[in-house]
């Protein structure tokens, strides 16, 4: 029996997930220039080695690049692709090539990459169609908790 550690995000007003699990701090950088190149994405600060979540059921590519990381690809069954960078690693029990559901854990927070000089982040990249695309508005309705002011939570859940 294989036992596997999955975060299950509950859903918050809009119905999305926010793709890191706990406390996240954040704030529109896409468009600016950062070390000589436009930033295509937000920086979702967080401590080191919390869960990085798929904010949608998809196929995960797991690969390491100078810049990037250690990186998560995550395409959805409609051709959108998310990409989570300078991940302190991958979960051990998922193979690149997997199939996960949104709230799944797919890597862990951290520097790596040429973020070695910053703080534990997560950089998120969302694509449509090929083209960067800012996903400043679904990470204020995942992250930012429900309209009423309640909690975000998450639960763990082990599942066999």
């Amino acid at each position: 029996m294989v036992l596997f550690l999955l975060v299950v995000a509950l859903l918050v007003g809009s119905g999305e997930v926010c793709p890191v699990a706990g406390p996240v701090e954040f704030s529109d950088t896409f468009g600016l220039e950062s070390k000589g190149r436009i930033h295509q994405g937000q920086d979702l600060y967080a401590e080191r080695g919390v869960p990085a979540l798929a904010v949608e059921g998809g196929r995960v590519e797991f690969s390491t690049h100078p810049i990037g990381g250690n990186r998560v690809k995550l395409t959805t069954e409609d051709g959108r692709v998310f990409s989570y960078t300078h991940l302190d690693g991958f979960p051990e029990w998922l193979e690149s090539g997997s199939e996960v559901a949104a709230g799944a854990i797919v890597g862990f927070v951290g520097n790596s990459g040429n973020a070695l000089c910053c703080s534990p982040h997560l950089h998120f990249s969302q694509l449509e169609r090929g083209d960067y695309v800012n996903p400043w508005p679904w990470l204020v309705n995942a992250c930012m908790g429900p309209p009423d002011g309640g909690e975000t939570e998450v639960a763990p859940e082990i599942v066999t």
